[in-house]
């Protein structure tokens, strides 16, 4: 697991847009990104279809890799929850759910 996400960090690191994930935290959160697209929410989320592909966000082929993207939206939302549970501490907001990469 660790060798794929070594190798997933190094594709990711070509793209323009892992310029914003990639500092000290890109390699537990590509590790937490793995963990939840294997986990039992991200495989209903890729069987269900909200997993986002290049198609699917209007993008040309090449300009961003899935993987990117997908990335992306899970760092995305990973701070807006963090957020929620600060501004709202009576209630309790997860990531780990199958829309998670649909925002």
């Amino acid at each position: 697991m660790i060798h794929a996400a070594t190798i997933l960090v190094a594709a990711l690191a070509t793209s323009a847009a892992a310029a914003d994930v990639f500092g000290p935290e890109s390699l537990d959160l590509v590790r937490e990104f793995e963990e939840w697209k294997a986990s039992e929410v991200g495989q209903q989320a890729i069987e269900s279809g909200f997993v986002p592909t290049i198609e699917a966000n209007g993008r040309q082929e090449g300009a961003e890799s899935e993987d990117a993207i997908q990335l992306e939206r899970f760092q995305e939302t990973k701070k807006i929850v963090e957020q929620l549970n600060k501004e709202h501490p009576e209630a309790e907001f997860s990531v780990h759910n199958p829309l998670r990469l649909l925002s």
